[in-house]
């Protein structure tokens, strides 16, 4: 199976989680999944899927790691999603981050971009998402540059994986009054001074 068209799933408009990981696919066509208006739970990891696709809005977990999408798919594939939960898009090849992307997903919980080739995060670029946001993994990127204020309203962020990229210091962490875990692992760090001023008090690993 290598294509997924307009149709394929008939009428099970009372599916509610569907699983097609670790498969060929190639291809979805934009309305492919319009009509499982119940689809709360989809597992696309591990294919070879490029193109936008059109979700419906009752989804809450996207795995879509290890494809071939890029920013523009991302676009189509994500818009409207405002009750996600959990997006995992670690090892899908991406640049950049547009601002706005994660606009509608002030519900998310869990986020992974980690295994991608970004290089920077700019304002607005995790727009969205706010005081629900728990895990966010960034990790095994060729990040050098996170813009001050980007993590400003994760107030009850867990976890956060900056680990395995290209930092030279702690980037601005204000805002991250509930951090467990704080992984800056294997990276160019030379000044810490900014993990002073943060005033997190409550990082349980580092």
């Amino acid at each position: 199976m290598n294509s997924i068209y307009e149709g394929s799933f008939g009428n099970l408009n009372a599916l509610m989680e569907i699983d097609l990981s670790r498969n060929q696919l190639k291809y979805i066509s934009p309305s492919a999944f319009r009509n499982l208006t119940s689809l709360k739970v989809i597992y696309l990891h591990e294919n070879f899927i490029k193109g936008g696709f059109h979700l419906p809005e009752s989804v809450v977990i996207i795995n879509l790691q290890r494809n071939a999408v890029v920013l523009n798919d991302l676009r189509i594939i994500l818009r409207g999603l405002r009750r996600l939960h959990s997006l995992s898009m670690q090892g899908c090849g991406l640049e950049h981050i547009e601002s706005g992307s994660f606009r509608a997903m002030q519900k998310l919980r869990h986020l992974d971009l980690s295994k991608n080739r970004l290089s920077r995060l700019q304002p607005g670029a995790l727009e969205g998402p706010s005081d629900k946001l728990r895990n966010l993994f960034i990790s095994r990127n060729n990040m050098s540059t996170i813009a001050d204020g980007t993590f400003k309203k994760f107030t009850k962020l867990n976890r956060c994986y900056l680990d395995y990229n290209l930092l030279r210091s702690i980037p601005d962490l204000t805002g991250l009054k509930n951090l467990w875990n704080l992984d800056l692992s294997n990276n160019r760090i030379i000044d810490v001074s900014r993990f002073r001023r943060s005033g997190i008090e409550t990082v349980l690993e580092m």
